[in-house]
């Protein structure tokens, strides 16, 4: 099974190192969209349906928690996956306060990311 991901993070630098690190196995995942800002995700996303979305919490004009409950209601088969570079304790935690189960550190994307994502495709294929 390849999980479709949608990448929502201002930074360019952050979407093309994500998918960087994914085209390492392209069997595994594939960057189905991107969007820049939280306006644009919803539309996006929901044109596409992923499997997956990286979410920033800190995007321009609307606060990721907002974008994360639009894309909830718009796609609830995605999995949403925060990520920030706030303090990964705080932060862990706040996701769990919205109600998002997946969290990860901009700071240590290299190792988690792909650790979260072999984590959701068990789930999806009903491993866990």
């Amino acid at each position: 099974m390849t999980l479709r991901i949608f990448i929502v993070d201002d930074s360019n630098r952050v979407r093309e190192a994500i998918k960087s690190l994914l085209s390492a196995d392209s069997s595994k995942w594939q960057v189905c969209g991107e969007a820049v800002d939280g306006d644009g995700a919803v539309e996006r996303a929901a044109e596409v349906v992923p499997d997956v979305i990286l979410l920033d919490l800190s995007l321009p004009q609307v606060h990721g928690t907002v974008v994360a409950t639009k894309l909830r209601d718009a796609i609830p088969s995605a999995t949403i996956v925060i990520m920030s570079a706030q303090d990964p304790r705080l932060m862990r935690q706040f996701a769990e306060s919205i109600q998002m189960e997946h969290f990860v550190s901009k700071s240590n994307l290299g190792t988690d990311l792909i650790a979260s994502l072999e984590r959701i495709a068990g789930k999806k294929r009903g491993l866990d």
